[in-house]
């Protein structure tokens, strides 16, 4: 009996032991995870078999610097994009293993910085920086190391190579549109030509889609003349058409004038405004007024004077420092009335257009008069 209380109580012994061992090598493996919600506090998650800490921003760091052996960590909390054309590669440490990369102009939250700095060689250029903690990705709860090196601001970034390098990705929208006549190269998915469109006056389409980001036409084209590619309804087909010639219907004022109805209507094509995502882009800006009379559309043409220059259709401004709008339309006889306020960097001012037939659509305008 004692033989076998011995093997027993050995036996157990064994049991508890490995299963200690394993407990170590589990606490061992813990995990520092991070997960930051915009306009929240940063959130840290320590994973092992014995707890589950949630940490403050501080703690991630001071965390973080325990694991850390020749370099010191400070919070930070900003943004940057990828500056490196091939990719940058993202370590667990700095200098430590390789994971993967983030994809040339991603855009990275920074975390913290390290006083650990090196040097690279770069096309015979020396790019010197030091090693950031960002977050692995939007929805990811991991931070991961790079090299600011090859960090940069929006405006670092050539927007024509983002555009090569980023995949063709259409985004559904629901827009009310107008084409303009001439002959449109039509595009399949991939944006290649396929065939053409010849449209010989001014019509209503209906916009379904349109491309993620801007894109030029043809190669080497100016910002400004970068536009979606939209797919629209045009009659009983779809076509996918270069923006420019594509207007958006932004909003209408309606009028009855000698028992007709007409629609005012101001819209916009679809190319780079006067500001995007990384501010001014000094590009010119303005909308379309177009009448439309049952399913005839035509531009206002101005009506000169004696003298005076031909200003040709009437647009309303739109370039960041200047705006116009319609307040408001009204009818005085043979002539529509329309009062334009114009806000130019906080001042007000108005103006009218007088609108009348005369083989077409034609206008004269006011004298502007400040508030």
């Amino acid at each position: 009996m004692k033989t076998i209380y011995y093997i027993i109580t050995a036996s157990l012994l064994f049991i508890l032991t490995a299963c200690g061992e394993d407990d170590k090598k589990q606490s061992e493996k813990s995990i520092l995870k991070h997960k930051v919600n915009s306009g929240k506090e940063t959130i840290v998650k320590i994973k092992n078999t014995f707890e589950n800490e949630e940490l403050d921003t501080s703690s991630i760091i001071e965390k973080l610097q325990k694991q850390a052996e020749d370099y010191s960590i400070k919070p930070v909390s900003y943004f940057k994009y990828v500056t490196a054309e091939n990719g940058l590669l993202y370590r667990e440490a700095p200098g430590g293993k390789k994971q993967q990369k983030f994809s040339f102009a991603t855009k990275v939250e920074v975390v913290a910085e390290t006083n650990k700095e090196m040097a690279v060689t770069d096309k015979g250029e020396e790019i010197i920086g030091k090693w950031v903690a960002v977050k692995k990705d939007e929805f990811s709860e991991e931070i991961v190391f790079v090299f600011d090196g090859f960090l940069g601001d929006l405006e670092d970034i050539d927007r024509e190579k983002v555009i090569k390098k980023s995949p063709i990705a259409f985004e559904k929208v629901s827009q009310r549109g107008i084409i303009l006549p001439g002959t449109h190269s039509i595009y399949n998915k991939k944006l290649k030509k396929i065939s053409q469109l010849t449209v010989d006056k001014i019509g209503s389409v209906y916009v379904v889609e349109k491309t993620m980001y801007k894109r030029p036409e043809q190669k080497g084209k100016d910002y400004c003349d970068w536009a979606n590619y939209v797919e629209v309804v045009y009659g009983r087909d779809k076509f996918i058409l270069f923006g420019k010639n594509i207007l958006k219907v932004l909003h209408s004022k309606e009028a009855k004038f000698a028992n007709r109805e007409i629609d005012f209507l101001v819209a916009k094509n679809y190319t780079t405004s006067a500001n995007d995502e990384s501010g001014k882009t000094f590009c010119n800006d303005f909308n379309d007024i177009i009448i439309k009379e049952k399913n005839n559309y035509q531009y206002i043409q101005h009506q000169p004077f004696d003298g005076e220059e031909n200003k040709g259709k009437k647009v309303l401004m739109n370039d960041g420092s200047i705006s116009e709008k319609i307040s408001h339309v009204q009818v005085e006889n043979d002539a529509i009335i329309i009062q334009v306020n114009q806000n130019f960097q906080g001042s007000m001012s108005t103006y009218q257009l007088n609108i009348f037939e005369n083989n077409g659509w034609k206008f004269t305008q006011s004298t502007t008069q400040n508030k």
